[in-house]
């Protein structure tokens, strides 16, 4: 049989690299399971379908030396190589779960899609049409897109009546769970295809005004749709870019077409699907020097009714109106590329020091640097303690870059006593090394931590959630201080600040000089995880033995090993899924 393009392009080498490690291992998997089933060829295509959560339509094909893919799948739909594209792929090449499997010659099917197209075309007008309609009365997608294509096809223009059925009927009516949300997006695809098609028809002013009828009948009700999958977002976030492309050919009125985006923007439920404000620059074409000025006027009206808030002022809870505003005047600030409009918008809630720090960005990206250094001093005096870490970040690097290195190191001093980690202690190394300071900073940060872990009031009042001790064995591990760490760690045992996962990188370290204490870690902590493990959730303690049997084997103590695991069989003999994993390793 002569090799094609698809032969070439789908391999037991290419397989793998068109889908990630977890989607490829899930479909391998589906392929050894015999899910996928219907799988044909027709020329350089081959589909199937796969039973997963709901039955999923699988088409992978060969076109311009490429390979394409296709699933209705959440994630398929989505661009990606999804599972059952995997599947399919593996079921084709014959290869079950096994990588090594060599192809073998497909047989022709006795009956192609050809022979199908061919069997249509040769069959009376009437036959066709009778067996169509049997099919539409089964097929709701097939029904839904016919009905829209007649309504669009009628000789006195569109059927706008249908439109909005069709718009009703997608309309949720009680809570959509995921397993159904990707066959009601599939339907909202398919009116939007449609009102898109109307566009193109000549009919622009009909399908904005049928948008505008979605946008308000979906807002009610979008929320009863778990999006998990984000299909619904998807389809939804299409709709200002097709009102838009209506715009383009209706041209509305600017003033009304500015008093809708404007209305939109402050009333929707849920802007964050139908995004206009993200859309905003675009229709400044169709929205003109009057429409903007009109969506100006109405944003002003609102926008200087709002009270400036400054550092400790706050609203009490959260403001969907402020926030709307808001983000309506950064987006015309934004869209006429003023900056200094854009900082008057930010500038009018300083509560937070982040705010500073957007302020400063704005700046930096400007090219106007004394403005932003001034914007992230001020936040820094306007918020002196527990100031955002980003805003200390902002000046440690502003400061290098300007070459004042005694400022730059008290910001970067401020950031590790605002956060006295491993982290912490990290970055203030890497800024006093670059100054050429750092075992001065060094002494003075462990002075620092000392002082805190013996009294926390100490450290100028300031409250953190974690204890000092951790974060003093981390910083010692991290200095290769092992010794130290290890009794460190010992000394505050009976407090129970040390975490397990702490324990556990101490062990590691403590395995090769004294592999007793290692082992005693280990098993305490595999005993502390089985005696709490809810079912099935045993392999980290089974990892935590295997570190017991990776120190004790090689120096003769196998069987002190094995002896350790009875131990644990004769207390945890119950639990069957942990057995069967020390069964796997061969342990019993």
């Amino acid at each position: 049989m002569a090799t094609t393009e698809l032969d070439t392009l789908l391999t037991r080498e290419t397989l793998p690299t068109f889908a990630s490690s977890q989607s490829f291992t899930r479909g391998r998997r589906y392929a050894a399971n015999g899910r996928v089933h219907s799988l044909f060829r027709e020329g350089e295509r081959i589909a199937a379908d796969v039973a997963g959560r709901e039955e999923y339509h699988v088409e992978i094909w060969a076109e311009d030396n490429k390979l394409h893919y296709a699933c209705d799948c959440p994630i398929g739909s989505g661009g990606d190589f999804c599972k059952h594209c995997v599947a399919v792929g593996i079921v084709w090449l014959e290869k079950g779960d096994a990588l090594g499997a060599a192809p073998i010659e497909r047989a022709r099917p006795t009956v192609t899609m050809e022979d199908v197209c061919a069997y249509l075309r040769s069959i009376d007008r009437e036959a066709l049409v009778d067996m169509l309609v049997q099919q539409i009365h089964k097929d709701a997608g097939l029904r839904e897109e016919l009905l829209l294509r007649v309504a669009r096809s009628t000789e006195s223009g569109p059927d706008i009546g249908t439109y909005r059925k069709a718009i009703d009927r997608i309309v949720p009516h009680g809570y959509i769970e995921y397993a159904a949300a990707h066959e009601w997006s599939t339907s909202m695809s398919r009116v939007l295809d449609s009102l898109q098609d109307l566009i193109d028809d000549g009919y622009a002013n009909d399908a904005m005004g049928l948008i505008e009828y979605a946008v308000a009948r979906l807002d009610e009700t979008v929320g009863q749709i778990d999006d998990s999958g984000g299909n619904v977002g998807g389809e939804l976030v299409r709709i200002p870019k097709l009102y838009l492309r209506a715009c383009k050919v209706a041209h509305p009125v600017p003033g009304e077409l500015a008093k809708r985006l404007f209305d939109w923007t402050m009333t929707l439920a849920y802007s964050e699907y139908f995004d206009f404000l993200h859309e905003l620059p675009s229709y400044e074409s169709v929205l003109g020097d009057k429409g903007q000025a009109a969506l100006l006027a109405l944003a002003s009206e609102q926008w200087e009714q709002l009270p400036a808030l400054g550092p400790g002022s706050s609203e009490e809870g959260y403001n969907p109106s402020r926030y709307r505003i808001t983000r309506l005047m950064e987006a015309i600030a934004g869209a006429t590329g003023n900056v200094d409009a854009l900082v008057a918008v930010k500038s009018r809630d300083l509560s937070h020091d982040y705010s500073y720090l957007t302020i400063a960005q704005i700046y930096r990206k400007a090219g106007r640097y004394d403005e932003a250094l001034d914007w992230a001093e001020r936040g820094r005096k306007a918020f002196p303690q527990d100031t955002d870490e980003r805003l200390l970040e902002f000046l440690i690097e502003d400061y290098h870059r300007r070459e004042r290195f005694e400022d730059e190191m008290d910001a970067a001093w401020q950031r590790f006593t605002d956060k006295p980690t491993l982290d912490g202690f990290q970055y203030l190394e890497h800024d006093a090394s670059r100054t050429q300071t750092w075992p001065k900073w060094r002494e003075q940060a462990w002075q620092f931590l000392r002082d805190r872990q013996k009294d926390p009031k100490s450290t100028s009042g300031r409250r953190y959630w974690y204890s000092a001790t951790p974060e003093i064995v981390k910083v010692l591990l991290y200095e290769g201080r092992n010794d130290e760490a290890w009794n460190e760690a010992i000394s505050a045992s009976k407090g129970n600040e040390i975490g397990q996962d702490l324990w556990i990188q101490l062990a590691g370290r403590r395995a090769e000089a004294q592999p007793d204490d290692a082992v005693r870690v280990y098993r305490a902590i595999a005993q502390s995880l089985l005696e709490n493990a809810s079912s099935g959730n045993y392999e980290h303690p089974v990892e935590l033995l295997r570190k017991c049997q990776e120190i004790l084997a090689p120096v003769g103590r196998r069987d002190e090993f094995l002896q350790l695991v009875g131990t644990f069989y004769a207390e945890f003999r119950r639990k069957r899924n942990f057995i069967k994993l020390l069964e796997k390793e061969k342990w019993l």
